[in-house]
């Protein structure tokens, strides 16, 4: 039900130009270089199927080898290791949500939208180390702001 209701609404956000992209940003310790302010970084939807092109949806082409060595050492220990990924939006209307009511505050309700994903248990909202999850919380996820200007 969940991803019919998605793909609607991924319908309904062409319509209105609104673009979502997610790439992930590191997985143990390695870390993928900060795509912010790089030419062309601005379309959520080209940042997105950049990552599909990578096995592990990473658009740092230097980083994606070091998050494969990370998964199989995870493996080899018979283990785990978390991550963290990061979600762009792009094309919002500004003033989106309500700012009156805590309740239907966009921030509110995209933070329980990503909490509700059994995989995606979230230890911090901010960035943090990844440890292997026989030590940690499930995953870390990164909540990266938009810039302003």
């Amino acid at each position: 039900m969940r991803v019919a209701l998605a793909a609607a609404a991924r319908r309904l956000l062409d319509e209105l130009d609104v673009r979502v992209g997610s790439w992930v940003t590191s997985i143990g310790s390695a870390r993928a270089r900060d795509v912010s302010g790089l030419e062309g970084m601005e379309d959520a939807e080209a940042l997105a199927l950049k990552a599909d092109a990578s096995a592990v949806r990473c658009i740092d082409r230097d980083a994606d080898e070091a998050f494969r060595d990370q998964i199989e050492e995870a493996r080899a220990r018979r283990d785990t290791v978390g991550g963290t990924f990061e979600v762009r939006v792009t094309g919002l209307v500004p003033g989106l949500g309500s700012y009156t009511q805590a309740d239907l505050r966009l921030d509110g309700l995209l933070a329980r939208a990503l909490a509700s994903i059994p995989p995606s248990r979230p230890s911090s909202w901010a960035t943090g180390g990844a440890l292997p999850s026989s030590s940690a919380p499930r995953s870390t996820i990164r909540w990266a702001a938009p810039r302003v200007g």
